[in-house]
C-alpha cells in the first residue's frame, strides 16, 4: 500500500481535552526550512547546556546581568555573585528577599554602575569601581520594587504607582521630589521597563508611556496610556527592543501573553499557554526568560509545573521539561560574551547552552499510539538509533491495529536527544490526530524519518517526517 504523509505538527497545543487536539512539542521545535525542505517544518530537538559554576552559598537563579564581555553579575539564592568566563565565582554579599528580582545597569563612565531592587522592597546598587555593594539613601517611607533604566536614569517604582528617578547616571543619589506618580487610572504599578526612549509602566489595568523631555524640573513627561495592564511582574521581559508580558485586560483579568507593537499589545499566546498560565495559584511565581540561539530568539514562560517556550522568530510556541519534572529547570538566561549562561530554578548551578551540547548516549526512538485521544497509550515500542553512521534513518512499525471513528494519536520520543548537564532528556512530538473521519482505520504500518547524526554528539537529533500504510474502514 502506498505511503501517505501525515502532519508532524509545528506547535503545542493541545486542546481543553484530548478529544479535541492533543498536538505537543516538548523539549522540540519546528524549524522553517522554506520551500525549499524536504519538509517545510522538521522538528529539531531544543539546545542542552553543560554545568560552567556553582554558587556554593547561592540558590535559585532570580536575575543574571552581562556587564560586559569578562564580568558578569547575579543573583543566586540570597546572594550578590559576580561571575567571569572562567566560570569563577565571587560572592558580593547578601541580597536577604526571596521575591523577583530586577537587575539593570546605567551608563556611567567609567565603571557603571548596576541597580538591582526585589519586588518585596530591597534595593542595592554594585559599584563596578571595586564591586562594592551600597544601600543608597532613598526618600522617608519609599519601598521600591521594580527598576528600569531610560537615558542614563534610574527609574525606581512603587506598588502605589508612585516612581522615582535617580540623580542622571549616579544610582546612589535620589531627590526625594524626582517623582511622579501613574495616576491614568489608580492601579498601582506592577513593574516598569525600557522600550528605547520609552520608560513602560505596567499598573494592574492600565499601562503609561513617558519619555525623556529633558525638563529640569522633573525628566520624564507622559505620553500616552492604554487601558490594559501587566499580569505579574517576573513575566516582565524586554525582548527584540520591545517587551513582553503577561497582560491584564481593563477590568483586572487575564488577557493572554503580549508583546508591545506601537503602543498597542499584540497577542502572542494560543488558548493552551493561557490555560497554564490561568493555573498558576499564585502569578508571583510566574517568571519568564530569554535568549538567542541558532538563529532563534526565544521567550520562556514558567511556573510552578510548566515552562512555555515562544519562538519569535516563527511564531509558535513549544514546551520544555527536566528530567523528572514537568517544567524546564531554567529560571535566568543571558548572552555573556559568546557563550549563553543560564542558571537554575532551585539550585546554585550556573550552566552553559550550547547547540553542540550532546548527550554521548545511546538514543532510543519509542512509538506510542492511542485509539482514546490520547488519554491512555499502547507502548512503547522501541528501535535503537546508537551511534549509527547513518546521516538519515528510517523506522518502522507494523500492525498498528484499527482506529476508532474518531482516528489515532501518535507520540514520538527520542531519548537523550537533549543534554542537561549530567542527565539525557528525551524530545517528545505529539502530532495532530490521524483520522479519516466518520470512518475508522487500519493501520498497517507507521514510518519515521529520523536524523540521529553520525555518532551520539554530532549534531542535534530531529525528525523530518512521519508516513502510514493505512486505510479507511467502511461499512
Amino acid at each position: 500500500m502506498a505511503q501517505t504523509p501525515i502532519a508532524l505538527g509545528m506547535r503545542s497545543n493541545p486542546g481543553r481535552a484530548n478529544a479535541d487536539g492533543a498536538a505537543r512539542l516538548i523539549n522540540c521545535y519546528a524549524e522553517d526550512a522554506g520551500e525549499e525542505g524536504k519538509i517545510r517544518y522538521p522538528i529539531y530537538a531544543s539546545e542542552g547546556f553543560e554545568s560552567f559554576a556553582t554558587v556554593t552559598s547561592g540558590g535559585v537563579t532570580r536575575a543574571l546581568l552581562a556587564f560586559n564581555t569578562t564580568s558578569a553579575y547575579g543573583i543566586s539564592g540570597q546572594r550578590i555573585i559576580k561571575f567571569d568566563q572562567s566560570g569563577t565565582v565571587t560572592d558580593l554579599g547578601a541580597f536577604a528577599t526571596s521575591s523577583t528580582v530586577q537587575m539593570v545597569r546605567n551608563r556611567k563612565t567609567p565603571n557603571a554602575q548596576i541597580g538591582v531592587v526585589s519586588a518585596d522592597g530591597l534595593f542595592r546598587v554594585i559599584d563596578t569601581t571595586d564591586d562594592s555593594v551600597v544601600s543608597p539613601t532613598v526618600p522617608s517611607g519609599a519601598m521600591f520594587h521594580g527598576i528600569a533604566h531610560v537615558d542614563g536614569y534610574f527609574i525606581l517604582t512603587e506598588l502605589s504607582g508612585e516612581w522615582f528617578v535617580t540623580a542622571i547616571d549616579n544610582a546612589t543619589s535620589i531627590d526625594a521630589l524626582d517623582f511622579a506618580r501613574a495616576e491614568s487610572n489608580p492601579d498601582g504599578l506592577v513593574g516598569p521597563a525600557s522600550r528605547g526612549a520609552d520608560l513602560v509602566l505596567f499598573g494592574t489595568k492600565s499601562t503609561e508611556f513617558w519619555q525623556n523631555t529633558g525638563n529640569t524640573d522633573f525628566p520624564f513627561e507622559r505620553s500616552t496610556s492604554q487601558s490594559y495592564g501587566a499580569y505579574a511582574h517576573g513575566t516582565i521581559r524586554e525582548l527584540d527592543g520591545t517587551v513582553y508580558f503577561a497582560a491584564t485586560n481593563a477590568d483586572g483579568a487575564y488577557w493572554g501573553v503580549r508583546r508591545l507593537g506601537g503602543y498597542d499589545a499584540e497577542k502572542i499566546s494560543t488558548h493552551a499557554v493561557d490555560r497554564a498560565i490561568q493555573s498558576e495559584t499564585t502569578p508571583a511565581n510566574l517568571k519568564s526568560t530569554s535568549w538567542s540561539i541558532n538563529g532563534h530568539t526565544f521567550y520562556a514562560i514558567s511556573g510552578t509545573n510548566f515552562t512555555w517556550v515562544f519562538d519569535t522568530t516563527t511564531g509558535l510556541w513549544h514546551e520544555r521539561e527536566s528530567l523528572g519534572l514537568t517544567r524546564w529547570r531554567i529560571s535566568e538566561v543571558c548572552q555573556f560574551g559568546t557563550k549563553i549562561i543560564c542558571g537554575d530554578y532551585s539550585t546554585g548551578h550556573l550552566f552553559q547552552m550550547s547547540p553542540t551540547a550532546y548527550v554521548s548516549l545511546d538514543s532510543v526512538v519509542k512509538l506510542y499510539h492511542s485509539n482514546d485521544n490520547g488519554e491512555t497509550y499502547i507502548g512503547p515500542r522501541s528501535k535503537t538509533i546508537g551511534g549509527t553512521a547513518n546521516r538519515t534513518q528510517r523506522f518502522r512499525w507494523n500492525r498498528l491495529g484499527k482506529s476508532k471513528e474518531d482516528g489515532k494519536v501518535i507520540k514520538i520520543e527520542i531519548t537523550n536527544a537533549v543534554k542537561e548537564n549530567s542527565d539525557g532528556v528525551s524530545m517528545t512530538i505529539i502530532p495532530p490526530h490521524v483520522h479519516a473521519y466518520p470512518n475508522p482505520m487500519k493501520f498497517q504500518a507507521l514510518y519515521a524519518d529520523v536524523l540521529p547524526g553520525s555518532s551520539q554528539n554530532s549534531r542535534p537529533k530531529a525528525v523530518t517526517g512521519l508516513a502510514v500504510d493505512a486505510y479507511a474502514v467502511k461499512g
